[in-house]
């Protein structure tokens, strides 16, 4: 059968929304291992009792996964309903992975999982992962070297293997798990397991990776990779020619990007935060499931490496919408979310004159972010603000109120984006492009996500999951973004967040259900639980003294010299620099206006670029300037390309007679400007007074009073640690503080971000 002609068997066009685009059927989703009703019946989770206490270890930690809400997940569920209309009877690859207890029992019939029952509800539970078996060809003993596999497990595993030979899978993938049909029995990572409630197995396949593999190395079926790296469609109602995850369509390669990571060693990678009490980390288990001191039951021995049975990913947001657990037991998993996302990367930002430059590194062992591509992202949120606290650049605007993150030019954003070939798009009537079709998708579009330590992209392509539309070089884990802005920043704040779903994708499954109301039920528990709130990753805020400018100052002061003012700055670097301008304003306008320019004063010329500086220096001999007025000057750098930096201001009381004492009193800006956990008030005085400080929020409320206090000549200070009169931290927002000496009030504003 040619290609042309299997589009034609293959799809149906039809006429009216209620019909399947795809007329598939359940063998084109057919995959080897254990087949429903060959593993005997499953138990409860809550049969486990023995396991539920000191500190839920096993149990509680469980239970407060997506591991064991992976059926009821509401955004699961109108996904499953947008892929049931798209291809019939796609749901039992789903069903599989989301309840493999239901599917085994079979359950899975009809395959959008209408006759499920509370029992499968439990989705990914104790009695699957306990009974789960390495899937080795018969007569092939999987660990040789393990003396007690091979005298005690490795029968009991041949011996099942038997019954399913003829569909053995040919890895650990797309569901295809081999779950054995010995009720009474569990098996587990121990040689020394004793238990008086079952029969423990010993199976070093319980360390691997490769378990994990079987649920999150994910393909579509219905299509195979030719030599060309091009996904044609099998023949309708009938199996995929090769069961080998990576000839098929990949919807998700976790595992295979963990696999082909500097991760994947014996040695494993030290230095994380993961593993518990592990010196380095090297598989899944390790840090998804840490080890711990503690006993699995009431009467077992205490071990040093219990696992944790964390079993955690990145979702902080569905959780909050499900009712099958107890506050506590919720709080707690999305407080283990949120760990795993704040140390799954580091970021370091660096600015210089107009320009932010931002690295993120990822210190998982597979890609960020993971999983699938059901509307989770990464973005960076860079904002800058001037001397006076006021915003003058922002990229990934996110706003909470609407769920709409701004794709501004300059937008970073960390996803996959697959979709539909012209070819597919042109059959079922759909757009080409990008694409929330999962089950139809035959081509990635976009992968810019950041690759895991040890990354190579011949490895990569291998197992189907290269950067696409993006690059990066071989052994590159990390990612830089560089923004350019229009003003030189006083201050700099960047944000990365990770966000579980995003609107664009619940409105996709609002808009296109059209077979029940599961898609407008996710969009509303969306949009009144939070609309997915972003969880933040990393954070870093860059000050004044932070900013690399492109001329340099070591200092810039003002005083009376000779009968005027006389300005002096010093360089210590000069980059492209032009020369320099000076503007003035008086207390009673503060509207500056130019008084001298490098484009017709030679003295202001600048150095052009230096690694070297100099002294410069303008005096003031403006005969119109008043007696006892204070004066403000500000210093502009001028570079080729027209860009300012600005430097002051710097001010001083004009007495002709005067030998170049500071003024009665000059308030500063604050520093630092926007600020965290604490910002320094400055003034100058010129003679000994009481001076009082108060800080007001935007309502004009009194937020913090410092008594007033007397204070001497020259620069004087106050710290403010962010807290009100209470002694309670205050929230974020802008904030006006007021120095009061004798009878002058002075205000200014500053920025508390958090």
């Amino acid at each position: 059968m040619n290609y042309l002609t299997k589009i034609t068997v293959f799809f149906l066009v039809v006429q009216g929304v209620n019909a399947q685009i795809v007329p598939t059927k359940l063998a084109d989703f057919y995959m080897p291992g254990s087949q429903p009703l060959e593993s005997g019946s499953l138990a409860k989770p809550t049969n486990c009792s023995c396991h539920d206490f000191n500190g839920g270890f096993i149990f509680d930690k469980w239970q407060g996964s997506m591991m064991a809400h992976a059926l009821v997940d509401p955004l699961f569920r109108a996904t499953l309903t947008v892929a049931q209309q798209d291809a019939d009877s796609s749901g039992d690859l789903c069903l599989r992975c989301h309840t493999p207890t239901g599917w085994l029992e079979g359950r899975s019939i009809p395959t959008d999982g209408s006759h499920t029952t509370s029992d499968d509800e439990t989705s990914v539970n104790c009695f699957f992962c306990h009974r789960i078996l390495y899937p080795a060809e018969i007569g092939t003993n999987p660990y040789p070297l393990d003396p007690v596999y091979t005298s005690d497990t490795y029968l009991i595993d041949s011996t099942y293997l038997w019954t399913i030979s003829d569909h053995i899978p040919p890895a650990s993938a797309n569901g295809m798990y081999v779950v054995d049909d010995l009720d009474k029995f569990r098996r587990g990572p121990y040689t020394d397991a004793n238990s008086n409630k079952h029969s423990p197995i010993y199976s070093p396949f319980h360390r691997q990776s490769d378990l994990c593999g079987t649920c999150h190395d994910v393909s579509n079926p219905v299509y195979s990779r030719d030599q060309y790296d091009i996904y044609t469609l099998n023949a309708v109602g009938d199996t995929t020619p090769d069961f080998n995850p990576y000839t098929l369509f990949p919807v998700e390669r976790t595992y295979s990007e963990w696999k082909n990571s500097a991760f994947n060693n014996p040695l494993g990678i030290g230095g994380t935060p993961f593993g518990g009490s592990k010196s380095t980390v090297s598989t899944c288990q390790d840090c998804h499931m840490p080890d711990v001191t503690g006993t699995a039951t009431s009467n077992s021995v205490e071990r040093i490496d219990l696992p944790y049975h964390d079993l955690t990913g990145g979702n902080t947001f569905i959780p909050t919408v499900l009712t099958t657990m107890t506050a506590a037991v919720r709080d707690d998993g999305i407080a283990r979310a949120t760990f795993m996302l704040q140390n799954a990367v580091t970021m370091t930002v660096d600015a210089m004159y107009h320009t932010i430059t931002v690295k993120v590194t990822n210190q998982t062992g597979h890609k960020l972010p993971s999983g699938y591509p059901e509307g989770r992202r990464m973005w960076l949120n860079v904002k800058a603000f001037n001397a006076d606290g006021d915003s003058i650049f922002e990229s990934g605007h996110y706003d909470p109120e609407t769920g709409v993150l701004t794709h501004d030019t300059q937008a970073k954003i960390y996803e996959i984006k697959p979709g539909l070939s012209h070819t597919i798009a042109g059959i079922t009537g759909l757009e080409p492009g990008p694409s929330f079709h999962f089950v139809l998708n035959d081509t990635v579009f976009k992968d810019n996500r950041i690759p895991p330590l040890g990354f190579t992209n011949a490895n990569f392509q291998a197992i189907q999951s290269p950067p696409v539309s993006y690059s990066y070089p071989d052994g590159q884990n990390w990612d830089e973004t560089e923004y350019t802005l229009d003003a030189i920043p006083d201050s700099v704040s960047v944000t990365l967040y990770y966000q579980t779903t995003s609107r664009e994708y619940v409105e996709f499954l609002r808009s296109e259900n059209y077979t029940d109301s599961l898609g407008k039920d996710m969009y509303d528990l969306w949009d009144q639980n939070g609309k997915s709130v972003p969880v933040v990753m990393a954070q870093v805020i860059l000050q004044g003294p932070d900013i690399s400018l492109a001329v340099g100052l070591s200092n810039f002061r003002v005083q009376i010299k000779d009968g005027c003012p006389l300005l002096t700055w010093q360089t210590f670097s000069e980059i492209d620099n032009l020369g320099f301008m000076i503007v003035r304003s008086d207390e009673s306008t503060m509207n500056f206006r130019e008084i001298s320019s490098y484009r017709y004063n030679d003295d202001l010329l600048g150095l052009g670029s230096s690694s070297s500086g100099r002294v410069y220096q303008y005096a003031d001999r403006d005969t119109s300037l008043k007696p006892g007025r204070t004066y403000y000057y500000q210093l502009y750098d001028v570079d080729n390309n027209g860009h300012k930096g600005v430097h002051g201001p710097v001010a001083v009381v004009f007495n002709p007679e005067d030998t170049g004492m500071a003024g009665d009193f000059i308030l500063y800006h604050n520093y630092p400007n926007p600020f965290n956990s604490g910002t320094t008030i400055r003034f100058s005085l010129r003679e000994k007074q009481p001076v009082a400080v108060r800080i007001y929020d935007m309502n004009g409320r009194l937020v913090r009073n410092f008594p007033e206090y007397l204070y001497y000549p020259g620069p004087n200070k106050v710290y403010w640690d962010a807290r009100d009169n209470y002694g309670r931290s205050v929230s974020s927002g802008l904030y006006l503080y007021e120095v009061a000496a004798r009878n002058k009030v002075t205000r200014d504003k500053m920025l508390m971000v958090k």
